[in-house]
C-alpha cells in the first residue's frame, strides 16, 4: 500500500470549514465541532490539516485532569514547563493569540465526562478569540447541548460522512499497489458501508493477495469469497 494522504471528500469539506471559521471576525464565536462515525478519517483529517495550516493539537485521555489537559496544551507550544495550571492557561492565550493559533481537542468526547475540562476550553477560547476545534464520536454532537456555555458558542458543525463509491475509487487507484477491478472495488465499498478505515483495511488485503498470486491486477472473480476485514473490525465501524 502506497504511504499518502487521499483528498476523499470529508477532507474537502473540512477545509472549506475551516477556512470559513478562520475568515470569521474574531469578535464572533469560533468554536467547531467535528464528529462521524468510528473509522471515518476524523483524526488523520485533522492531522493532515494542521500540517498544512498550522495550530495546536491534542488528544484527549479518559483520564485526563485540568493538570494534564493543560499540560498537553502547554507542552504543544513550548518545553519550558510551568507548575501552575492558571500560568499555563495565560502563556497558551498569550501563545494562540500573538501566532494565530487555532487549537484542536482530539477525543473531545472525554472532555463530557468533566465539565471543568469544557470550561478551560471555553475559557481558552474566549479569551484568545482564536477558533477551538472539538473532534469526536457522533454523540458528542447530541450530548454537547448539555452544556450551554459551551453549546452556545459552538458556530459550526463538521459532520464525516461514509465514503462515497467515488471515494473509494479514488482510495483504490492511489493507494493500492495492484488494479482493482471496478466490480471489486464496488463489493468492497458495499461490505465495508463506506467506513475509510475498513475501507483501507480492505485494499490492503486485495493488494497483499494479489501479490501473493503474483497478479498485477484484481477483479471479484480471482477474489472469490474471501473476506476484506475482520469480523471484530466490521463490528466496531459498522454504522448503527
Amino acid at each position: 500500500m502506497r504511504c499518502k494522504f487521499v483528498r476523499v471528500e470529508n477532507l474537502l469539506t473540512l477545509h472549506n470549514s475551516f477556512e470559513e471559521i478562520r475568515n470569521t471576525a474574531p469578535s464572533l464565536d469560533r468554536i467547531s465541532v467535528v464528529f462521524g462515525q468510528t473509522g471515518s478519517g476524523k483524526s488523520t483529517s485533522i492531522v493532515y490539516l494542521i500540517h498544512g495550516v498550522g495550530g495546536i493539537y491534542v488528544r484527549a485521555g479518559a483520564f485526563w485532569s485540568l493538570n494534564e489537559m493543560t499540560k498537553a496544551i502547554y507542552e504543544e507550544l513550548s518545553a519550558t514547563p510551568e507548575r501552575t495550571i492558571a500560568t499555563r492557561v495565560r502563556k497558551i492565550v498569550e501563545a494562540m493569540k500573538a501566532r494565530g493559533l487555532p487549537l484542536f481537542i482530539d477525543e473531545a468526547d472525554y472532555l463530557l465526562k468533566n465539565p471543568l475540562l469544557l470550561e478551560i476550553a471555553r475559557d481558552i477560547h474566549d479569551t484568545s478569540r482564536q477558533p477551538v476545534w472539538l473532534i469526536g464520536t457522533k454523540e458528542i454532537e447530541r450530548e454537547l447541548t448539555n452544556f450551554k456555555a459551551m453549546a452556545g458558542r459552538t458556530s459550526q458543525e463538521v459532520v464525516f460522512e461514509p465514503c462515497n463509491l467515488e471515494d473509494t475509487h479514488r482510495l483504490a487507484h492511489e493507494l493500492c499497489e495492484v488494479k482493482a477491478s471496478v466490480d471489486l472495488v464496488e463489493k468492497l465499498h458495499s461490505d465495508s458501508y463506506g467506513n475509510i478505515r475498513l475501507i483501507c483495511a480492505g485494499l490492503s488485503r486485495i493488494e497483499s493477495f494479489a501479490k501473493h498470486q503474483g497478479l498485477e491486477s484484481i477483479d471479484l472473480q480471482h477474489w472469490g469469497n474471501r473476506k476484506f476485514f475482520l469480523g471484530r473490525q466490521l463490528k466496531a465501524c459498522k454504522p448503527v
